[in-house]
Parts: structure tokens; sequence; C-alpha cells
């Protein structure tokens, strides 16, 4: 390796360890205005992670005007919207490392510890020939593979990966080759910029995050017990931090959460003594996997828990929810997943989780 590629390298790594921590007291920003806004008493749970993000139940005939992004925008879309049979959304930076003679254990070595370098978490592939598919490589495994792929997303909530991010991605993956003796094959960063920034725009449309509240009013509270019956029996477990989850047909995956609007989270060992002045069922549109199906179980359970309790449904400004309110919010919700199927972005899939991880 030439003396130039080493200090290419260096340069390199510390341009992404820079944006690393800058990343990193962003995040920590972030997470403290998130909290401040939970703590004020007169935010509703209807939250989404980006700025000025939301889409409310409407509470007349029209969607709500808090829609992350126009609605207008997707008005062509069918009204039904299927998900996507594979994933084909392009949502990292990719290069691809090519020896003839294979990747040795110390090679592959080298390349991973590369990766771990970028800023936004690199992640290595190694080209199975067999199945004729990519599959994660550790050094051992990898060992003898004649193509390495690296991999570094290139939006995720925090939004796009910037020209810095993607400059360091290209001097690191450069200097691996270089070092490696591998031949490589990379877009050029202004490509890897435009699909980033392509790519964050279609995030904004879709990242969106719905809130239903059932409240008591007028001063009263629900018994917290009460509510962990009604809960159990919509098929809600209850979580250690204090949420209940409606749990996907997987078992893993989480269509919905149902939080307490008081400062106490709920707790097995407490609900007899806790009182609730209300619950909060949040749905985060582009992870739930059952798609319209999440949003139509989240009603329900609404529904459910008001009925039970002699509660009402509010938005967050605590104005009463109407059937055409909550069926115009259904129209705006088809619209936002036929936009993800258009790109190839299952809701709750692999790609969204990644996307819309936090």
């Amino acid at each position: 390796m030439t003396p130039l590629r080493w200090v290419l390298l260096a340069v390199g790594v510390a341009v992404i360890a820079a944006v690393m921590a800058y990343n990193a007291w962003q995040e920590r920003a972030w997470r403290r205005r998130t909290a401040q806004a939970f703590d004020r008493p007169d935010v509703d749970a209807l939250l989404s992670p980006r700025p000025a993000s939301g889409l409310e139940p409407a509470s007349g005939p029209e969607p709500a005007s808090a829609l992350r992004t126009s609605v207008a925008q997707t008005v062509d879309a069918p009204a039904v919207a299927p998900a996507p049979e594979a994933e084909t959304a392009p949502i990292d930076a990719e290069a691809i490392l090519e020896r003839g003679d294979g990747f040795d254990a110390g090679r592959t070595q080298q390349v991973l510890t590369a990766a771990g370098a970028l800023a936004r978490g690199g992640h290595v592939d190694a080209w199975d020939p067999a199945r004729g598919r990519w599959r994660a490589a550790d050094a051992v495994d990898a060992a003898g593979a004649q193509r390495l792929r690296v991999t570094m997303p290139l939006a995720d909530r925090r939004g796009a990966a910037g020209r810095s991010e993607l400059e360091g991605f290209a001097v690191v993956v450069a200097g691996v080759a270089d070092a490696t003796g591998a031949a490589l094959d990379m877009p050029s960063v202004e490509a890897m910029e435009a699909q980033a920034r392509a790519l964050d725009a279609l995030c904004n449309e879709v990242d969106v995050a719905i809130g239903i509240s059932v409240i008591a009013g007028d001063g009263a509270t629900f018994a917290a017990d009460r509510i962990a019956t009604i809960a159990d029996a919509q098929g809600l477990v209850l979580a250690p931090d204090g949420r209940f989850l409606a749990r996907a047909a997987d078992g893993q995956r989480v269509d919905f959460t149902l939080d307490n609007q008081g400062s106490e989270g709920f707790f097995a060992d407490q609900l007899a003594q806790l009182r609730s002045p209300g619950v909060t069922l949040l749905l985060d549109v582009p992870r739930a996997p059952g798609a319209l199906a999440s949003y139509d179980r989240m009603v329900d359970v609404a529904r459910a828990l008001a009925d039970a309790l002699g509660g009402r449904l509010v938005d967050d400004n605590r104005r009463p929810l109407t059937e055409a309110g909550l069926a115009a919010t259904r129209d705006a919700v088809t619209k936002i997943y036929a936009t993800m199927a258009a790109a190839g972005i299952a809701p709750g899939g692999a790609t969204a989780m990644r996307l819309f991880a936090g």
C-alpha cells in the first residue's frame, strides 16, 4: 500500500470519527427535545421523530392538516396499497470489492474493520455463488469469497447521509481495496449523494405517526387494572417499559402501542393503585407490519377501550373523533402505503425497520 493511500485512509477515518461525534450530539439533542415534549401536558401522543410531522385522525370529514407532507402528492395512488412482492428500494451506499483468487481471512478482516469505522455503521456481505445471493460476511466463513460488498445506509430518521459521510465512505473503501489488492466498483460521491437525497425525500413523505386518545374527561380517571384487563382481552401484552404492545401475527413486530397519559407507566406491581387520566394508542405508520390492518386494529381497540371505560375518543386537541374523520384518515394512510409499495418498501419489512429505526 502506498504512503499516499495510508494518508488518505487515515484522513478518511478521522473525518468519519468527527461525523460520528456530531451525529451522536444531534441525536442526544433530539432525544432531549422529545423528552421535553412528552413532559408537556398540552402535547398529544401524535408524534413522529422528524420535525413538523404526524397525521392525526381527523375530527371532521377532511384529513388532518398535520399530514407530514401533502397527501395531494399521492392522489393518483391506488385505493388499496399492495405490499411489494420483494423489497427493491436501494437504501445503501454500495461498493463491490473483487479478487480473482479470493479474500483470505486476513483480508476479509481488513474489510470488516474498515466498514466498522463508517459513520452510519457499515456492513459487509460476501457473494455466495452456490446460492446466488449475498450473505453476511465474517473473517472465517467468508474466507475464499471472490466478491465482498460494503454498504452504509444512505438515510434514516436522522436524515440523509451528508456529503462528508459519503466522501468518508468512498475514501475508506478505496483505501481498503488498495490494501487488499481488490478491484473496486463504486458509484461517484455525487451519485450517492443524489440517491441519499431522493431516499430522504421519500422518507419525509411517508414517515407519519398516528395517535388516538381515550380520555376520562371532567377530572375523572380510569383504574389502571381495568385498562390492563381490557388491553389483555384485546390481545395486547404489557412490556417491561410500562407500555402495552399490540404484537403482530409473527409475535415479534408491533402493530401499535398503548401508553398512559399520566406520568407513570403501566407496571404490573402498580396497576392496582394507579389511576390514569387517559391512554394513547400510537401507530408508527411505516413500521406497522399489518399496514391498513394495523390501523384498523388500533381503531377497534380504541373503540373497545372507550366503550368499556366510558371514555371519549379524541384527537390531539381533545376534539371528539368522528367516524367520517377516522375514515378520512384511513384513506390518507392508504395512499401512504401505496407510495411505499411503489418504492418497493413493505410496511414493517426489513427495509422499513432500518429506514425508520428509533
